[in-house]
C-alpha cells in the first residue's frame, strides 16, 4: 500500500501521469501544493476515479478551488488537513513523492 505524494501541477511536468503508470490497487494519492490545480482539469480527474484521493484543504482553499469540488461528480474526494496528512503517511506501507 503506497501514499503518492503529488505536488506539481499538471500544466508543469508529468508526474501524476507518470504516477498512474505505477499505481496498484490499494494505492492512494495525496495532492498538495501546486497538485491541486487537477481540479481544474476534469479529463485528468476522470482518470482518478477509481483511486483514493486525499487533497490538502488548506491548498485548494488558498487556490480559491474549493468550488470545483462541487461540480466533481462520482469521484471520492476525501479533503484533509495536515493532521490527516500525518495520518495518512503513517498508514500506508511507502510514500512516494513525485
Amino acid at each position: 500500500m503506497i501514499l503518492h505524494h503529488i505536488q506539481t501541477s499538471t500544466s508543469h511536468d508529468n508526474a501524476l501521469r507518470l504516477c498512474l503508470r505505477y499505481i496498484s490497487p490499494g494505492d492512494s494519492i495525496i495532492l498538495t501544493a501546486d497538485a491541486v490545480n487537477v481540479l481544474l482539469y476534469p479529463d485528468l480527474i476522470i482518470l482518478l476515479a477509481a483511486i483514493p484521493i486525499y487533497i490538502l484543504k488548506d491548498d485548494v482553499e488558498a487556490r480559491g478551488l474549493r468550488s470545483k469540488l462541487t461540480t466533481i461528480r462520482n469521484i471520492e474526494i476525501n479533503l484533509i488537513d495536515e493532521h490527516e496528512f500525518v495520518y495518512q503517511t503513517l498508514r500506508h506501507n511507502k510514500v512516494i513523492t513525485w
